[in-house]
């Protein structure tokens, strides 16, 4: 006989379950009657363990800490546990910590160990900024000589540097125009022509224009905000007109957005990644009086790619359905580090071009952070090794090693230490519940094992998919301030003015300096055969100088 466990608030299955071991009672079933219950409470302590895992999730999502960092002390313990439950010492005293975990902690120095290095001081101020002096003088009595009661000189001047704040301010830019007349009033009036302007047809002009980007999309401010900070200047410019000028801005930088774009998706490497954002939506048309007229949110979704860590280009789509990376990633070929999304895998599975799965390491990482974050001692293990792999790479990057020599490097070091997480895959997942959280991690693992394996393949490739991910961070925080986009194509202008901000930045360029000189080139009617020259990349090696000297404003167009 099989008997379901019922729900506790059940109380019509819980008859039933009753009803059921009460007829094995009065049949003498005894060793059926046992497993059954044992069968009822395996399955009730479960479906229990399971929500208690859930719930303490859900608490450290609200209240705990959100990195996913391991203490090396908190990694060396969980190790020093579970190899006492392996041999059985129940009653060892805990490991201290002069006992390293492996040869790596060992050579690590202690607090007590490492030299105190000498504080460098207090970094200079950079030459570029203004400098308003204030001399301080000595009274006219100290000026004369204790000694010899003639006068004293001035021998030398000391100075003393601090950094003030002066708030941004306004300027008008004029444009005056001749006009030019004969006096004996026959000949006409001659009139200088006005400036041609493409994008800043308005009130604003580029370096305005490019302030305004800059705080929304890199500084997160909303435009209603910076409305109020205009106000308290004694300029008075409403939130919908910003939001017009930031519609001239995207459509004037669309054509640098499509060969940044274009110049991505022909990287050698391309990271991808997709974060969600509230979009208003049409409004309710089947219902009634206020109803009629209310917009109700959508989930869209931004997506970013980031090619060779040089460049980077988002992307907007209405859904979260598959046919969005396929339509983005339609003429791609090589190399996709992704986390393994599922909309990603016919894309995989295509025929030419061909595209070839990158795992990330990061991800598989952090189920085995919820395993240990649970209770299960066991993700120490491959917790450890993944740290081992991660000390690798960190020693590639410091001692500089090109992508050969870090090629080499890891099919030295980081290989075995892969085959040993893949035996320890191997031989735990037949036995492991899929719905636990060490389940889950090993189900991760096991489905994406080939693509977590392809940084072995290329050194040009990264272990895990963090630039990506980089890459969206600022999108998290700014909708966290700016709430929505007021629709698909506001989400769409957020893409193109995020694509050149964070493009710029990648170049180490100053992202207002690059955006105001650029949109006043636009303005002045750059030339579309020579847009290219506007890229971040074409537009540092041409502003070099002007880069590296702060954020003045930048000169008239060529």
């Amino acid at each position: 006989m099989v008997v379901d466990a019922a729900p506790i608030h059940d109380v019509a299955g819980l008859d039933q379950v009753r009803g059921a071991l009460e007829r094995l009672y009065d049949a003498g079933d005894r060793g059926l009657l046992l497993d059954t219950v044992v069968s009822l409470l395996t399955k009730v302590n479960a479906d229990n363990e399971q929500k208690a895992i859930r719930i303490r999730q859900l608490l450290q999502q609200l209240y705990g800490r959100k990195s996913e960092k391991l203490s090396p002390n908190q990694l060396r313990l969980a190790l020093a546990e579970l190899a006492k439950q392996a041999v059985g010492e129940t009653a060892a005293p805990a490991p201290s910590g002069d006992e390293p975990a492996n040869q790596d902690e060992a050579a690590r120095p202690t607090e007590r160990d490492r030299p105190r290095r000498k504080h460098p001081g207090r970094n200079p101020l950079p030459a570029s900024l203004p400098r308003r002096e204030r001399r301080h003088t000595v009274v006219d009595e100290d000026k004369i000589c204790e000694g010899c009661g003639k006068p004293k000189r001035h021998i030398r001047d000391e100075l003393t540097e601090g950094l003030n704040w002066i708030p941004g301010h306004f300027e008008v830019q004029a444009d005056v125009q001749e006009v030019w007349a004969c006096a004996c009033g026959d000949g006409t009036v001659s009139t200088a022509p006005a400036p041609t302007r493409h994008v800043c047809g308005g009130l604003a002009r580029c370096g305005l224009l490019a302030q305004v980007l800059i705080q929304k999309y890199r500084d997160h401010l909303p435009l209603h905000r910076q409305a109020k900070i205009f106000r308290r200047a004694g300029v008075e410019v409403s939130a919908n007109t910003m939001g017009d000028w930031i519609k001239a801005a995207a459509t004037a930088l669309g054509p640098l957005y499509a060969l940044i774009g274009a110049q991505v998706m022909k990287s050698h490497v391309v990271q991808a990644d997709d974060t969600g954002i509230l979009v208003l939506g049409d409004p309710d048309s089947s219902g009634k009086g206020r109803r009629k007229r209310k917009k109700p949110t959508k989930k869209g979704h931004i997506w970013t790619f980031v090619g060779d860590g040089r460049c980077v280009v988002y992307a907007y789509t209405p859904t979260w359905q598959k046919e969005g990376p396929a339509e983005l990633l339609a003429e791609r070929e090589g190399w996709l580090q992704v986390d393994g999304y599922g909309g990603f895998d016919h894309i995989f599975a295509r025929g030419a071009p061909k595209v070839i799965e990158v795992g990330c390491m990061m991800h598989a990482r952090r189920y085995w952070v919820k395993a240990l974050d649970a209770g299960d001692l066991r993700a120490a293990e491959p917790l450890e090794i993944i740290r081992r792999l991660y000390k690798i790479e960190a020693d590639a990057k410091q001692a500089g090693d090109d992508h050969a020599a870090r090629l080499a490097r890891r099919q030295r070091d980081s290989a075995p230490l892969m085959a040993a997480l893949e035996a320890w895959i191997l031989a735990l997942k037949p036995n492991e519940p899929p719905k636990t959280p060490m389940g889950r991690a090993l189900t991760y693992a096991s489905n994406q094992w080939q693509a977590l394996n392809r940084f072995l393949e290329d050194g040009a490739l990264e272990i895990d998919n963090g630039g990506a991910e980089r890459a969206l961070r600022g999108t998290a925080i700014g909708r966290r301030n700016w709430l929505f986009a007021g629709s698909d194509d506001g989400a769409r202008r957020t893409t193109i003015i995020c694509t050149l901000i964070e493009s710029a930045v990648m170049h180490g360029l100053e992202p207002w300096l690059y955006l105001s000189d650029v949109l006043q080139k636009l303005d002045d009617g750059w030339p579309q055969a020579r847009v290219d020259e506007l890229l971040p990349h074409r537009w540092a090696e041409l502003h070099q100088s002007a880069a590296e000297a702060g954020r003045p404003r930048p000169a008239a167009a060529e």
